[in-house]
């Protein structure tokens, strides 16, 4: 009911054309790996720390379209989503995009893409990376609608073939599918009752066998979909432990591991989030998080962080210390020096 009431609201729809340049945007990876791309991409030494700002907009008219106005003297990374009241996010709902740099830049983001987007959607969410001293100024948000029906029907398709994205921090979750922000299973199951009536009501199939024909062929098709994205996965993931020892959005953190047992560690503090991993590959080792920065013989930065002078920085603490590594996705190793 609810896509055929969105298909009747397209196409009543007036088309929008504006003049700001379409910049490419995909499918979102983990929080986690955009941010290590974003430092490795900005960071051009290790005196300049990373930051993130997020902006939730809620009073946006509905539109295709994200148009954002901004000058950045640095590429400017950036995630957005359609905006939800519900803190929890989606994570196949998160589109990614590298903004050029420039001065009173204009550029169009396809928020239509997103399977958290239907037609009337209002509000956004978006997510900016930048250097702390070089923040890009955002002069003006809004959307538009360029083609509501044609995008609509774009999203009808392309939505359900969005690949599922597979988190190795929390193994047990899976967002599952989409079509215009329903469930594809919810989908599915008025399929499955409507395929059943009619094989109940023109075949004179018993009723009990016709749900069990439908339900078995729809579960048969719901799990081909699901391999045709998890079989991939498995195999780049494999490829690049086999390559590269770097695991999922984990990235370099069996190899920070493997460097900190050659180290005399006795209590080790984390500015990011992967303690409790950390946890059990150094046991009996002592990790945690920012509250043992000052009586931490090391540190692993996962987070913004910057060294100036000998003195490390990371969430606006400092402490002198030495940087042991940094990996390519500048994670940084530091050995404190003893106060």
């Amino acid at each position: 009911m609810r896509v055929c009431i969105a298909l009747v609201f397209v196409l009543l729809s007036a088309s929008y054309v504006s003049a700001a340049e379409p910049v490419a945007v995909q499918p979102s990876p983990p929080n986690s790996v955009v941010f290590a791309d974003a430092r490795t991409l900005l960071k051009e030494d290790n005196t300049r720390a990373v930051i993130m700002g997020v902006f939730d907009v809620e009073d946006l008219a509905p539109g295709t379209d994200i148009i954002l106005r901004y000058t950045s003297h640095h590429p400017f990374p950036v995630q957005f989503l359609p905006y939800r009241k519900d803190p929890s996010v989606i994570q196949g709902e998160v589109q990614y995009a590298l903004l050029p740099a420039g001065e009173k830049r204009e550029v169009s983001l396809s928020l239509s893409s997103s399977p958290g987007w239907y037609p009337g959607q209002r509000g956004i969410t978006l997510v900016g990376y930048a250097l702390e001293e070089a923040v890009p100024e955002i002069h003006s948000l809004s959307t538009v609608s360029r083609n509501t029906f044609l995008d609509t029907l774009k999203a009808v398709f392309t939505h359900p073939i969005r690949s599922e994205v597979f988190r190795v921090i929390s193994v047990n979750v899976l967002d599952g599918y989409q079509l215009l922000s329903i469930p594809l299973t919810a989908i599915l199951a008025c399929i499955l009752l409507f395929v059943a009536m009619s094989m109940y009501f023109l075949k004179r199939i018993a009723w009990h066998h016709a749900l069990l024909g439908a339900s078995v062929a729809l579960l048969l098709v719901y799990h081909v979909r699901f391999l045709a994205d998890l079989l991939p996965t498995t195999i780049l993931e494999a490829r690049t432990w086999q390559t590269e020892k770097r695991y999922n959005e984990m990235g370099n953190v069996y190899a920070v591991a493997s460097v900190l047992r050659e180290e005399n560690v006795t209590v080790v503090t984390i500015c990011g989030d992967r303690v409790d991993i950390l946890n059990y590959l150094l046991h009996p080792t002592r990790v945690s998080g920012m509250d043992t920065w000052d009586e931490a013989t090391h540190a692993i930065l996962v987070s913004s962080w910057k060294e100036v002078d000998g003195v490390i920085t990371c969430e606006e603490k400092s402490r002198p210390g030495t940087i042991i590594k940094v990996f390519p996705d500048d994670t940084a190793l530091i050995s404190f020096q003893e106060q």
